[in-house]
C-alpha cells in the first residue's frame, strides 16, 4: 500500500507512549460502548488494533474473551505480540483480512480508524459481516452541512514522522445514513462530545479549535422487514441536534 503514517517510527513511538491498558484510561467514546457491548462476548474483533493495548483492557472486564487484533503495521504488531501474548494478532491490511477471514465476532470493533479510510462504506460493511452482536467504533466529525466525507490534504490531515494522511472532513449524517439503510443493521446507537483538536491534525495548515468526537453502538442481524431502516437513538451536544 506504499508507506504511510502509520509505518513511520513516529507514529509506533507515539502509540507506545500512550500505553492506555487500564480502564480508567478508556476514553469517553470508548467506554460508552465498550462496557455494555461485552457483557455475555466471548469474542471480539478490533481492526487497525495498534500495539493491542484494548487487549488488556477487554481482558479487564472479561478474561474469557477471546481477541483478535488486526493493524497494517508489521512493527507495531511485533510490539503487540510480545506485550500481549495471551491475545491473537495479524499484521495484515484490514481489507484483506476481512476479505478473506471466515470467522466471525460477538464485537467487531475500530477505534481512531475510519478517519483515514477512503473507502469507509466497504469497511463498514466489512465490520458489520463480520459481527453477530455489535459493531463499534469512533470518529472525529464537525459541525458541517456536507453530502458526502472529502479526504483531500490541502483541507484536512494527519503528520506523523514527515509522512502526511488525508483525514475524513465530514459531518457524521452520512455515516448514519449509511447504517440504516444497510440490511443487517437493526439499531444504532450514537453519543458525542466537543473536543479539543488532534495535536497531529491540520486543518487548512492551522489547528482546529474543536471538533466532535463520535462514538456508534450499532446492533447488527437481519432485520425481519427489510423495508423498514434501523431504529437510531442519539444523545449529541444540543447544538448538533
Amino acid at each position: 500500500m506504499g508507506n504511510t503514517r502509520w509505518d513511520t517510527d513516529a507514529y509506533r513511538k507515539r502509540i507506545a507512549s500512550l500505553n492506555r491498558v487500564d480502564l480508567h484510561q478508556l476514553y469517553p467514546s470508548e467506554s460508552w460502548s465498550l462496557y455494555r457491548s461485552l457483557i455475555g462476548t466471548t469474542s471480539a474483533l478490533d481492526l487497525g488494533c495498534g500495539n493491542g493495548a484494548k487487549s488488556s483492557i477487554i481482558k479487564k472486564l472479561d478474561d474469557r474473551i477471546s481477541y483478535t487484533g488486526v493493524d497494517l503495521s508489521d512493527s507495531v504488531i511485533s510490539d503487540a505480540k510480545s506485550l500481549f501474548a495471551d491475545s491473537i494478532f495479524f499484521a495484515q491490511d484490514v481489507f484483506d483480512f476481512l476479505q478473506t477471514n471466515d470467522f466471525t465476532y460477538d464485537v467487531v470493533m475500530s477505534w481512531s480508524v475510519i478517519k483515514s479510510i477512503i473507502n469507509w462504506r466497504l469497511f463498514l460493511d466489512g465490520m458489520i459481516q463480520s459481527a453477530s452482536k455489535y459493531v463499534l467504533f469512533d470518529a472525529r466529525f464537525f459541525d458541517i452541512n456536507i453530502s458526502e466525507p472529502v479526504f483531500d490534504l490541502n483541507i484536512y490531515k494527519a503528520e506523523y514522522g514527515g509522512e502526511e494522511t488525508p483525514l475524513m472532513f465530514s459531518s457524521y449524517k452520512p455515516i448514519v445514513e449509511y447504517l440504516k439503510t444497510h440490511d443487517k443493521v437493526k439499531e444504532i446507537q450514537l453519543a458525542a462530545y466537543q473536543s479539543a483538536p488532534d495535536p497531529h491534525s491540520k486543518y487548512l495548515g492551522q489547528s482546529i479549535p474543536f471538533s466532535y468526537i463520535f462514538s456508534f453502538f450499532v446492533s447488527v442481524g437481519y432485520r425481519r422487514d427489510q423495508d423498514k431502516q434501523a431504529m437510531i437513538y442519539e444523545q449529541l451536544p444540543i447544538g448538533l441536534r
